[in-house]
């Protein structure tokens, strides 16, 4: 059973892991880790772990940290393919610009890159978040060596 927890007009969270999530963390020992610092532009930075099984990516994240929130962006693949992207955004700040201790909570929005139901603005976020994926797949084989290998 899915139990959906919130909505948006181009993400849908929900209360229960996914089966590329499950499979992703029964296999998650067997996989090898490689993270890095990205040469994207951003104020705080960005970073990138790449999770293979062989030379096949499983799963990607990515974490950007701006001035005000940190953005994480997880993509989880199959055949190859990015298939599901959830990202979280938190915020760094209170309402008094001070910052928090504990980054808050903003959402998470869960994206299927392969749904074609959600209307124009869901499907233009897709697009770019195949896109992205592309080019982080893209950096990582064109600079594997930037990405040692972790033992997380």
């Amino acid at each position: 059973m899915i139990v959906v927890v919130g909505m948006s007009a181009v993400g849908i969270a929900f209360a229960s892991q996914s089966r590329l999530e499950t499979d992703f963390a029964k296999q998650r020992t067997m996989l090898a880790c490689h993270e890095g610092a990205t040469d994207e532009e951003s104020c705080g930075g960005t970073w990138l772990k790449v999770y293979l099984a062989g030379d096949e990516i499983r799963k990607m994240e990515w974490d950007v940290e701006t001035s005000t929130r940190l953005i994480r962006r997880e993509f989880y693949f199959s055949r190859g393919r990015p298939q599901l992207v959830i990202e979280t955004s938190y915020w760094k700040l209170d309402s008094s610009a001070e910052r928090l201790k504990t980054p808050r909570h903003e959402y998470t929005r869960r994206y299927w890159l392969d749904d074609r139901t959600a209307g124009a603005k869901g499907i233009q976020v897709r697009l770019e978040l195949q896109e992205h994926a592309a080019s982080l797949v893209k950096e990582f084989r064109a600079n594997r060596a930037k990405y040692p290998k972790t033992t997380e």
